[in-house]
């Protein structure tokens, strides 16, 4: 028999598998795993939802329990395709230190040549703590200087990272000497750490400096960021700091920088 998170886990209402998701997690039992697991053991289509809702639960129970999922979402994974199936090792990383007794495997799966899987392989690595840095600079490098698609996928990662551990490495790669590193730091800054990138402002500011003009256009396209409900500009606060930075750049050799000043300018409300 279907129980009713089980139905609204796997519906299309996606208000009623947000309760479910929140229903298990906030409470999550033995039998709730077991379901889980048996739900997440079924041959059909892939459900993200599914594994991690597991990994959640498991982490929360720890132990025994936490190791047997993390080495069973190990194992899962080779059923799905080069898409899917970095998705179910990727949900481990929402175990933490708790999925420590696959570190190993993790370890091999960098070699994987499926880049998705060998990258979702360091994102559970710097979730468990180990050598998060040399990770987390290494997706940072990847933003800013692989394939489209690795760029693409290194970017998804770094965003699904804890903030305390993301942003120190986005500050150093932001004094790098290559300008493609430089502006991927930057705009990262706010999609990593969403309000918490206001923390970020001085060495924001100090890259709309920057002789690279492409560098320049990254940190103004995230000085125009909005955040929530209302769209509002998440800089607000700092227009005055910022403001004078603004003004130099109405007049920069490149007009791409000048127009995105002025609009800026206008987002933040300032004269």
């Amino acid at each position: 028999m279907t129980t009713d998170w089980e139905a609204s886990l796997l519906g299309d209402d996606e208000e009623a598998r947000d309760e479910a998701i929140d229903s298990l997690t906030d409470a999550p039992s033995g039998a709730a795993i077991d379901a889980l697991q048996t739900l997440a053991s079924r041959d059909g289509g892939f459900n993200a939802d599914v594994f991690t809702t597991l990994a959640i639960c498991a982490a929360a129970a720890g132990g025994a329990v936490a190791q047997r999922v993390a080495s069973f979402l190990l194992e899962r994974s080779a059923a799905f395709d080069k898409y899917d199936g970095p998705q179910v090792v990727g949900a481990i990383a929402r175990m933490g230190p708790a999925a420590k007794g696959v570190a190993a495997p993790m370890t091999r799966l960098l070699e994987d040549e499926n880049h998705r899987m060998a990258f979702a392989a360091r994102a559970v690595l710097v979730a468990m703590g180990s050598d998060p840095t040399s990770h987390v600079e290494f997706f940072i490098e990847k933003a800013a200087l692989g394939s489209v698609d690795e760029s693409s996928t290194a970017r998804t990662n770094l965003e699904g990272l804890a903030a305390s551990v993301v942003g120190p490495c986005l500050a150093r790669a932001m004094q790098d000497s290559r300008p493609a590193v430089r502006a991927v730091a930057a705009m990262m800054s706010v999609r990593t750490q969403g309000l918490h990138a206001v923390s970020s402002l001085p060495a924001l500011l100090a890259l709309l400096g920057d002789p690279d003009a492409s560098v320049r256009l990254a940190v103004l396209g995230v000085l125009n960021k909005g955040w929530g409900p209302k769209n509002e500009p998440l800089f607000a606060k700092d227009a005055g700091a910022i403001g004078p930075k603004l003004e130099l750049l109405l007049g920069d050799p490149d007009a791409k920088v000048k127009a995105q000043a002025a609009t800026v300018k206008r987002r933040l409300g300032l004269p």
